[in-house]
């Protein structure tokens, strides 16, 4: 049940996908903290549930981390400033949970739709302005999600590697040697990636064209969060 219904998500039109998030990661900051809180938890059960399965899991932990990390600096700052406890308190798990809820939103969207499919959509957006060249804005936006899933791995196979060769590292260890072996690692790859656009040719216009089909689904799928996220927002 959870796998076809992961499979349904990921067959809607990319366009819907990407105009959905965008809608809902400026309305994020306009909502109410219920209707945020909501929202969140959606995303959070969207996010398990296509992330269901892949290796490495759904990466939502370590943004969690950095939302806890971040509302922690938010709420010291907020006490330096002479603010009541019970208001910062409020503040900062107020920003804390919008924080949480855009960050699954992007960690949801690299999850129900692939890099190559959003750069289709955003090829098709940006026809209108940039004209054959919009391609190019499709690209380099498509290698950079790309290589979101590539990072995350490359880490958890730096992080195995110095458990196995070192035994246990201290944490300022930590910070030294993985940041600098991540760094050139991802180095290494860009002739990779390079070469792989080369041979699938994707540095060309043709391949940034077609591919989408816009189905009755999609056209009831946006029209109900549009009827769920305006009131929402007004």
């Amino acid at each position: 049940m959870t796998d076809r219904f992961a499979a349904a998500v990921r067959r809607l039109d990319p366009r819907l996908c990407v105009g959905l998030s965008l809608f809902l990661g400026v309305s994020l900051w306009k909502m109410p903290v219920a209707a945020v809180g909501a929202a969140g938890a959606f995303l959070l059960l969207l996010t398990l549930l296509l992330g269901r399965g892949s290796e490495g899991g759904t990466g939502a932990r370590p943004l969690l981390m950095f939302v806890l990390l971040w509302s922690g600096v938010r709420l010291g700052l907020a006490l330096w400033d002479g603010i009541p406890m019970q208001e910062a308190l409020t503040l900062s798990g107020e920003i804390a949970l919008r924080l949480a809820a855009l960050l699954l939103l992007g960690l949801t969207l690299s999850l129900a739709v692939s890099a190559r499919r959003i750069g289709l959509a955003l090829s098709w957006a940006l026809r209108p302005f940039m004209g054959r060249d919009a391609w190019q804005g499709a690209l380099a936006f498509a290698l950079m999600v790309h290589m979101i899933p590539e990072t995350r791995r490359n880490l958890r196979e730096l992080r195995r590697g110095l458990s196995l060769r070192q035994g246990r590292l201290s944490l300022q260890q930590r910070l030294t040697l993985v940041p600098l072996a991540l760094i050139r690692v991802m180095a290494r790859s860009a002739w990779t990636r390079a070469v792989a656009v080369a041979s699938r040719r994707l540095d060309g216009p043709e391949a940034w064209t077609g591919g989408l089909r816009w189905r009755l689904v999609d056209s009831a799928v946006g029209l109900a969060a549009a009827m769920i996220l305006l009131p929402a927002i007004l």
